[in-house]
């Protein structure tokens, strides 16, 4: 039987998905029911395996919930007010001229576009993270534990974002030999979307050890890359960046965004230059932290998981019968937007 640790962490509880920079996501301590689904889904889907949880939160916000439900080896909580007095000024000040571009981008496009998250509540979700990778190393180090995978994801799993990206799949052996294949290259396994040009989706990883270890760094490097116009990262964004096509940043119909050019054999597009406001796109900076820094260029890192894995996982693990009328609202809208896609084809020109 496969041994696999489980890092859950951030909110147990809902919080709106957007906001500006002085709206970080209040927590709604009334709405739990999503934890009760990614709960659900977890164990169905890892009920083969011999798994260890740790968890943590925020503020003791659904401690007695977690550790009824997931027994942890560790839980532990943070307080958000520090996180938030420890933030570096200069991200501070790098959100507040971000917000001011991007607002005056979109209104010279006479839009107004309020699906923005703060960098500040990105740098939140990554410290929460950090924090749970952080306890899984001190762990393995102090008692010789062995995994064969290390699964982060977070206590709404399965509930929140897209269909192809919320929904963990299961194991296979040969996962397992590609995630075992080295001792110190960091491996991972991910889900596939159709936005591969932007970034990576960031819902659930698979891991090794290593990879563990290299993602636990990833705040630090996260705040110094997008506040430093210097940045490796900050330069790839904002002159060329790698695996993507240009496209119209104010269109999100344009199909052009969509081609997922990293999965295609000698790519020859021209490369999608940001705005120095985007740099902060999450999505953006794992396909960087996860592929494109110099320690995995030319290395076989990564596996994506695609829609038929998904789609197996969710027979299995989901609960159909209260979700059904959820994935026919999803699914007429994903066919609408799909062919707002498609028609974008005759208007836009390359």
């Amino acid at each position: 039987m496969s041994k696999v640790l489980v890092l859950l962490s951030g909110y147990p509880c809902a919080r709106s998905p957007w906001g500006n920079s002085q709206n970080h996501g209040t927590p709604d301590l009334s709405s739990f029911e999503t934890f009760y689904a990614g709960a659900e889904y977890l164990k169905k889907l890892l009920k083969d395996h011999s798994v260890d949880y740790i968890c943590t939160t925020w503020d003791d916000v659904g401690e007695e919930l977690i550790c009824d439900t997931y027994e942890p080896l560790i839980y532990q909580s943070y307080s958000q007010d520090i996180f938030r007095s420890q933030v570096n000024e200069v991200l501070y000040s790098y959100e507040v001229e971000r917000m001011r571009c991007r607002t005056e981008y979109y209104r010279q496009h006479g839009i107004e576009n309020d699906l923005v998250v703060s960098s500040i509540r990105f740098a939140s979700q990554l410290q929460s993270r950090c924090n749970a990778a952080r306890l899984a190393l001190d762990l393995i180090f102090r008692t010789a534990n062995s995994y064969d995978a290390i699964l982060l994801t977070r206590y709404d799993i399965s509930s929140r974002g897209g269909f192809l990206v919320r929904h963990p799949t299961f194991l296979k052996e040969c996962d397992f030999s590609f995630l075992a294949s080295s001792v110190d290259e960091p491996k991972f396994i991910l889900p596939s979307f159709g936005q591969l040009n932007s970034g990576f989706p960031d819902m659930w990883f698979y891991m090794n050890l290593a990879g563990l270890r290299h993602y636990s760094l990833i705040l630090d490097n996260y705040i110094s890359d997008i506040t430093s116009s210097s940045s490796e990262y900050f330069r790839l964004m904002t002159k060329g960046w790698p695996f993507s096509r240009e496209f119209l940043l104010h269109s999100i119909f344009d199909y052009r965004q969509y081609s997922n050019e990293i999965l295609r054999l000698n790519s020859k597009s021209r490369l999608m230059k940001y705005p120095a406001w985007e740099v902060s796109n999450l999505h953006a900076y794992h396909k960087y932290y996860l592929s494109l820094t110099g320690a995995f260029l030319g290395k076989s890192n990564l596996i994506f998981k695609g829609w038929f894995d998904v789609v197996r996982a969710v027979c299995v693990c989901s609960n159909f019968s209260s979700n059904i009328r959820q994935l026919f609202i999803e699914l007429l809208s994903y066919l609408k937007f799909s062919l707002r896609i498609f028609f974008s084809r005759f208007t836009v020109k390359d």
